[in-house]
């Protein structure tokens, strides 16, 4: 799953997508252990969208589907499910 998400970014930053991929798998989506834990969200066009942490989304994405419920910061206000 890791290297379909690689494949298809076209990025040129080099990101360690393996280690966040084993660490969200084993120790699960944990906003409150990291200082910049929390993935922050905005509004576009009616739809939510990543502004910041958008690496973890798209893992999160691939181990859960659409469906998975998880807790964000929405014009700084975190907001926990």
């Amino acid at each position: 799953m890791v290297g379909i998400i690689v494949e298809n970014l076209n990025e040129s930053v080099v990101y360690d997508w393996v280690g966040l991929h084993k660490s969200l798998k084993d120790n699960g989506y944990e906003p409150n252990k990291y200082k910049r834990g929390y993935i922050k969200v905005g509004i576009f066009k009616g739809k939510y969208h990543s502004l910041d942490g958008n690496h973890r989304h798209r893992i999160l994405l691939g181990i859960y589907g659409p469906d998975k419920i998880i807790d964000v910061i929405y014009n700084g206000i975190p907001y926990k499910n």
